[in-house]
């Protein structure tokens, strides 16, 4: 195994073949007519933009607008229309990390995918389109991690063809919440080839990480092996700290998966946050401890009060 870890200092996310993006800019090419049209710039911007102007990414770099070419047909997006030069600064970071096996392979990343908080893009060598892309954003006193979900998943909707997204199951994962949900659809092109992502956006105290993972439908749903490896890979995330300043937690906790039990080669140690009542012989204890499971199941409790007053039940047995 190799650690393939974020030296995060740049991030994004951009529409480039893969829907894992939650920015889309187009990357246009063509030197030859840029040559003749003295055209300049490979970033598509709103209409209304102009020179000078300086935006903020959600992961906490700015973009500032250099020079504009106007409206271009290279700007397939409508809501990004216009082609423009930009100066990117990159200032932000994050403190996620990640371990993966031998078999994925770091790509480069473009100043954009930096910008917008794409934190790594790692492709398999030996299995096509499989991959994992990894990307944060800042976590903000306002930030609600249901709404960074339904961001991810209607974008991946806009991009994909006949898009539909599975049942969103709400974890804990290394003590963080986590949220995490399949989409499936067609990529955009003539050849009619369908693909399976596994989305997994954790919060912590500081930012919010989204996992991408995802290959051909027909291996996914064919493999369980390779099933298994995307959905437990954002389990892999290290260097966070795992809190949240938040008085609710999510729940539905899920029992880990030992990838090394299975075929597949290992990607690393599955730990998640178990919040467990232990048997008791005491029949009222065990009541005890089914209402305090309930009471945090419905968000009612933390997971920090569900683990102390347990322990207090557990201590009286």
């Amino acid at each position: 195994m190799k650690k393939l870890s974020t030296a995060l200092l740049f991030l994004g996310m951009v529409a480039s073949g893969n829907a894992n993006a939650w920015f889309f800019f187009f990357l246009p090419t063509g030197a030859i007519a840029d040559a003749i049209t003295g055209s300049k710039g490979d970033i598509c911007i709103k209409e209304g933009s102009k020179e000078g102007d300086v935006s903020t990414s959600e992961a906490g770099n700015t973009m500032k607008i250099i020079s504009m070419s106007g409206t271009s047909s290279r700007c397939q997006n409508p809501l990004l229309p216009i082609r423009a030069e930009v100066e990117f600064t990159m200032t932000s970071t994050s403190k996620a990390g990640i371990e993966l096996t031998d078999d994925f392979e770091a790509k480069p990343l473009l100043d954009v995918q930096r910008y917008n908080g794409q934190v790594l893009l790692a492709k398999s060598k030996t299995i096509p389109d499989k991959g994992v892309l990894v990307s944060f954003i800042k976590r903000a006193p306002t930030s609600d991690i249901k709404n960074v979900v339904n961001n991810v998943s209607n974008r991946k909707l806009m991009y994909l063809k006949e898009a539909k997204s599975g049942e969103l199951e709400n974890l804990t994962i290394n003590g963080m919440r986590a949220a995490r949900f399949e989409t499936t659809g067609y990529l955009p092109g003539l050849a009619k080839i369908e693909m399976t992502y596994v989305s997994t956006v954790l919060e912590d105290r500081d930012e919010i990480v989204l996992v991408d993972a995802w290959c051909k439908s027909d291996l996914y749903n064919a493999n369980p092996e390779i099933k298994i490896e995307l959905t437990n890979i954002a389990q892999n995330i290290k260097g966070l700290s795992g809190e949240v300043p938040v008085t609710a937690v999510y729940s539905k906790e899920k029992k880990a998966v030992d990838i090394k039990s299975n075929a597949a080669k290992p990607i690393s140690e599955v730990t998640i946050k178990q919040s467990t009542a232990t048997t008791s012989q005491s029949s009222e204890s065990s009541r005890k401890l089914i209402e305090l499971k309930g009471l945090l199941d419905q968000g009612i409790i933390t997971t920090k009060d569900y683990e102390s007053k347990k322990q207090e039940i557990l201590r009286s047995m």
